[in-house]
């Protein structure tokens, strides 16, 4: 196997239906696996198993989180690259192989991302700087990113960090870095995982003369209740990680303070404490 594409949903049956209809007819078929994780759906996901033979189904009893998601399907994986596919991502038959083609023409590149257009036609892809303390604080208090950063032509353009879009990866660097940090729930693995793409002097390139369609409206990770504790957790880690102990500590108040703002005791308490939050607490 050339390519393991990794699709990790929660209840999410129809986009996840997509998606695996579009990577069965990938060309050729031989070149990739498909596994899909499924973080303790509650609606038909977990029953799309028998229309898929060629697709191996990875069942967690509960959200534990998209963290231990991706490192359950890393483990899994035989490929010598990962395909992290969000659900809902519908690709064409030669897209896995085009990507595969650019990160090995690249050798700056670490990863491959196709260009997102929605089901219009428009280009709904992002691209971000690696945020500091400040612009997670605001994208704690908003709940969502701000205006993406990259500009769209016909070149490829470098990002730091491809917020949530599919992205084909080596396998072997998330291997080297001993998997996904799994201090980290929902919120903050990815972004720890490209800043130390970035911190190796490596880069994530999006490929405008590659893309794909995003059907559906892809679940923001910051909603309510234990999301955003996860949110402010996963920044608070990531700060601490590579900012420093004050820069964590200052997160941390700063998010555990905010959920006392909301009204959620529980929040307040789970974020102050430093442990991981994970959908498992809301479950």
């Amino acid at each position: 196997m050339a390519v393991s594409a990794v699709v990790i949903g929660r209840n999410q049956a129809e986009m996840v239906r997509a998606t695996l209809e579009s990577l069965e007819r990938t060309v050729p078929r031989e070149l990739i696996e498909i596994l899909y994780v499924d973080c303790g759906s509650r609606d038909g996901s977990p029953g799309l198993e028998p229309d898929f033979p060629g697709v191996s189904f990875l069942k967690m009893p509960r959200n534990f989180g998209w963290t231990k998601a991706a490192n359950i399907g890393t483990r899994t994986a035989k490929g010598e690259y990962l395909f992290l596919v969000p659900p809902g991502t519908v690709v064409d038959p030669g897209t896995i192989a085009k990507l595969r083609a650019g990160i090995e023409e690249d050798p700056t590149a670490n990863g491959v991302s196709p260009l997102e257009k929605d089901e219009q036609g428009q280009i709904v892809s992002t691209g971000y700087g690696l945020p500091g303390a400040d612009e997670l604080s605001r994208r704690r208090a908003e709940g969502a990113w701000g205006k993406s950063t990259a500009e769209w032509g016909q070149s490829p353009v470098a990002v730091e960090f491809p917020a949530g879009a599919p992205v084909l990866i080596k396998r072997q660097s998330v291997v080297q870095i001993n998997y996904f940090d799994e201090r980290f729930g929902q919120f903050g693995a990815d972004l720890d995982f490209f800043y130390q793409v970035k911190r190796a002097g490596k880069r994530i390139v999006i490929r405008p003369d590659i893309s794909v369609v995003r059907k559906g409206v892809r679940a923001p990770e910051l909603a309510h209740g234990y999301d955003a504790a996860d949110l402010a957790h996963g920044a608070a880690a990531y700060l601490g990680k590579w900012s420093g102990f004050g820069a964590g500590l200052s997160a941390r108040l700063g998010g555990s303070l905010g959920m006392l703002g909301k009204g959620s005791l529980g929040g307040f308490a789970g974020v102050l404490s430093g442990g991981k939050i994970d959908g498992a607490q809301g479950d």
